[in-house]
């Protein structure tokens, strides 16, 4: 048996609590992290992009 993903234990609290929404965010080109949320049973309701300039 493996360990449970990131995603899995991070978001274990909330769903115990019965919380009825919860939001997470990932950078767009973190990829294994968005298929851990994914396969966590979340949705990807939207993206942001992040700019900066020095």
């Amino acid at each position: 048996m493996t360990a449970p993903g990131t995603a899995t234990v991070g978001t274990r609290i909330p769903a115990d609590e019965d919380v009825p929404r919860l939001r997470a965010a990932t950078g767009l080109g973190d990829v294994p992290m968005a298929d851990a949320f994914a396969r966590a049973g979340h949705v990807n309701v939207e993206r942001a992009v992040d700019m900066s300039w020095n």
